[in-house]
């Protein structure tokens, strides 16, 4: 590491070290490997991004990647908060910070918390960059809401219908997130759409 020259550099870890931390040993050495990426993040000027904690596991197999992975990808995609067509590195880890938990909670039933350093002035990664384009997202199967019958499925919250539910239907549906009084629903693994949050009950 000492050998890289760059200047300014972002190091990514998405692995874990499950239960590494639950013993005596584990604990000292978590501790110990903390304290050298600390001092080599002052070092360098680095930024370091990990998937999780050093006693927490970090998920994979979320649309073909780990949950820190996908998150990272999509960044790069939607990532610009500022609208400058520019990823940066604060909105990158930003980006991670809020969606590594969601995801995490929605597809596994488990928060995992990403770990960040941050040090030296904030820099420019590249303009937002479309990379996860052609891979259909697939979602959960489980069924964790139900629509009202009659409910229009939107593009969008807010937008255009895309179909309408049967009225009187049992239409179960998993809720992938929520938004501006909205709902995202997939059925069967693939997205629907969106429904007013206040169409959908909650399955038991």
């Amino acid at each position: 590491m000492a050998r890289i020259r760059a200047r300014k550099s972002v190091m990514i870890y998405d692995t874990c070290e499950s239960g590494s931390a639950t013993t005596t040993r584990g604990l000292e050495a978590a501790l110990s490997q903390s304290a050298a990426v600390e001092r080599l993040t002052r070092a360098t000027g680095r930024t370091i991004l990990s998937a999780s904690t050093d006693d927490a596991p970090a998920l994979e197999g979320y649309q073909g990647h780990g949950v820190l992975t996908y998150a990272l990808l999509s960044a790069l995609q939607a990532g610009d908060a500022n609208g400058n067509d520019t990823i940066e590195v604060t909105e990158l880890a930003a980006f991670i910070d809020e969606k590594v938990p969601e995801l995490s909670q929605t597809a596994f039933g488990y928060r995992q918390v990403p770990q960040m350093s941050i040090k030296g002035s904030d820099f420019a990664l590249g303009a937002p960059k479309t990379v996860l384009a052609g891979v259909a997202e697939r979602f959960p199967t489980t069924l964790t809401h139900v629509v009202a019958g009659g409910t229009g499925v939107l593009n969008a919250p807010g937008g255009t219908a895309l179909r309408r539910i049967d009225a009187g239907a049992f239409f179960g549906v998993f809720v992938i997130e929520e938004r501006d009084g909205y709902a995202r629903v997939a059925k069967d693994g693939s997205e629907l759409g969106w429904v007013p949050v206040a169409s959908l009950g909650r399955l038991q």
